[in-house]
């Protein structure tokens, strides 16, 4: 995934009908990123760790804020 910075490693997998977005911050600062969103995808994304839920109110894509050395695993 292209989210405009090598700050942060982001890669998607796909699985039959199963997608996970995976976002890893591999810095010491506290990023804002914002993720693409394919037209086909859903745009309600559940963070797989915590149970928190992420929906984008745009067909663009996602924001999402990153602490310092952490990642968010998304299932859409």
């Amino acid at each position: 995934l292209d989210v405009k910075t090598n700050k942060v490693a982001a890669y998607r997998r796909c699985y039959g009908d199963q997608t996970l977005i995976f976002l890893n911050n591999l810095s010491a600062e506290h990023l804002e990123i914002d993720v693409p969103i394919d037209q086909s995808e859903d745009r309600n994304w559940k963070d797989m760790l915590t149970g928190e839920s992420f929906i984008s109110d745009s067909s663009e894509g996602l924001s999402i804020l990153l602490n310092p050395y952490t990642y968010k695993w998304f299932r859409i």
